[in-house]
């Protein structure tokens, strides 16, 4: 089945490669990964949603694609785990969701209580994780898991009676 799906998103999304990441300052960064969006998973597992909005085995490639087309500037690592599930590496992607540091305003005193500016108004990182609630299942690649034929089977489960 996971390399059935691996060969839906291949065909419709050219992967990223490290040459399309500048280097940037990862630490100004949020890192998500897809285990905060995963209806299979408990909140002590990491699931950061509510079960109702979360979505089945969500990839960090979808991650990726949402974030992209909401124009929050993205990067993608999928050779990252998830320190609570350290086995399996479903990657990870790095949002930046408020403004860097550096470009920020200079404070003009120690009461100075403004927070940086996000970087697309209007999304903070919950907000962005339910955006990507709404919006993966939108996605071609998984238009086409629903689509794939189911595998029929026919007779064999009957019993017979005795007489």
């Amino acid at each position: 089945k996971a390399t059935v799906s691996v060969l839906y998103w291949l065909a419709d999304y050219q992967m990223p490669k490290a040459s399309d990441f500048p280097d940037v300052d990862k630490k100004q960064y949020q890192t998500l990964y897809p285990q905060y969006i995963d209806a299979a998973l408990t909140v002590s597992g990491g699931r950061r949603v509510g079960k109702e909005i979360a979505i089945q085995n969500p990839t960090s490639l979808e991650m990726y694609q949402v974030a992209d087309k909401l124009g929050v500037p993205v990067v993608f690592e999928p050779a990252k785990c998830y320190a609570r599930q350290s086995i399996a590496k479903r990657g990870r992607v790095k949002c930046l969701i408020k403004t860097p540091a550096d470009v920020h305003r200079i404070k003009k005193s120690e009461f100075d209580t403004e927070d940086r500016a996000l970087v697309v108004p209007g999304i903070t990182k919950k907000e962005l994780l339910k955006k990507m609630c709404e919006l993966i299942p939108t996605l071609p690649s998984r238009q086409k898991k629903e689509e794939a034929p189911a595998i029929v089977t026919t007779g064999g489960d009957k019993k017979k009676k005795k007489k």
